[in-house]
């Protein structure tokens, strides 16, 4: 990667979450997302799979004053040489949602690297936003700051800049939905919201919370098992991750013995290989990708990897 893209991915991956937004808005047009041949991949295809399956006697021609104009359906407008077709909606059916869940407890602010984990998540929200706005499908976001929890916001994504304020502390919280701030609640609230037949769920997180040491279980696991069952190709998740998370050592500021440090440490980092182990194990079936802090994802700076993974370019 050169370093004059990479210094640009820096700027777009720091910049605030309304800014990413109208850049993607840009950058990334209707038929980048839904690709030439009107099939539509990653992230899209999750989120237009449930719909397409139990709403395709509900598409049809566009009818100026009697369908909204929200309701075109891009995917079979692309289909139809530009011919504009609406989604009838079904008295029984439901439009796709995305939810997307942001676990951002204090200590990813701890994190060291070359990327700050606040910005990766809120790239992945922007990302998440225009594959929404394509996809005419809701979003809802769900925030955990380490202090509060509960659902952010809910509507269509061309409104979510509000959210992105309330993410950067630019104006103040205003969740529904409460949870206690965990990512295991967190998950409670959003599988109170889905439609197990429609919606795709996206979570960021560094799945860490909440480890037994007893058993050597996490206590989300049985949430994300869960939601793989009900959804899915359509439950996708990122871990945001360094390899200070990964490689845990002991924090020292009084003079001990080197033997005592060195039990200490190997300690710490048998904990730390059991928790990645079980991070890995319980994510390894649904659609999920690491992104560190640091440059070690074959160069790929997080803006080009997390595009790539939800555009669905990466191997998943």
């Amino acid at each position: 990667m050169s370093q004059e893209v990479d210094s640009g991915y820096d700027a777009l991956l720091n910049s605030s979450g309304p800014a990413q937004l109208d850049y993607l808005n840009a950058e990334l047009t209707a038929k980048t997302l839904l690709g030439t041949d009107a099939s539509p991949y990653g992230l899209v295809s999750s989120l237009l799979h449930g719909r397409i399956g139990s709403m395709i006697d509900a598409v049809g021609p566009f009818v100026p004053g009697q369908d909204a104009p929200h309701n075109i359906d891009l995917v079979n407008t692309y289909a139809s040489n530009g011919r504009p077709m609406a989604r009838k909606v079904l008295a029984n059916g439901s439009p796709a949602r995305l939810h997307v869940a942001l676990d951002m407890p204090k200590r990813l602010n701890s994190l060291t690297g070359n990327y700050n984990a606040g910005n990766i998540s809120k790239f992945i929200l922007s990302l998440c936003g225009r594959v929404a706005e394509v996809t005419a499908s809701d979003i809802l976001i769900y925030h955990n700051n380490g202090e509060s929890a509960g659902l952010l916001y809910e509507g269509g994504a061309n409104d979510i800049y509000y959210a992105f304020n309330q993410i950067e502390g630019k104006a103040k919280r205003h969740l529904t939905d409460k949870a206690k701030p965990t990512l295991k609640e967190l998950l409670k609230v959003v599988s109170s919201n889905t439609d197990a037949q429609n919606d795709a769920i996206f979570v960021v997180s560094d799945f860490l919370d909440e480890f037994n040491n007893k058993n050597k279980t996490f206590g989300w696991e049985q949430s994300i098992k869960s939601g793989h069952s009900e959804y899915g190709d359509r439950m996708w998740a990122t871990r945001i991750t360094s390899p200070a998370q990964r490689q845990i050592t002991p924090g020292i500021n009084d003079v001990i013995s080197l033997d005592t440090l060195e039990n200490m440490t190997r300690s710490f980092a048998d904990t730390a290989k059991v928790k990645n182990d079980r991070i890995n194990s319980t994510l390894e079936p649904i659609r999920s990708l690491n992104v560190d802090t640091f440059r070690n994802n074959q160069n790929l700076h997080p803006v080009s990897l997390m595009t790539r993974f939800i555009l669905g370019t990466l191997a998943q």
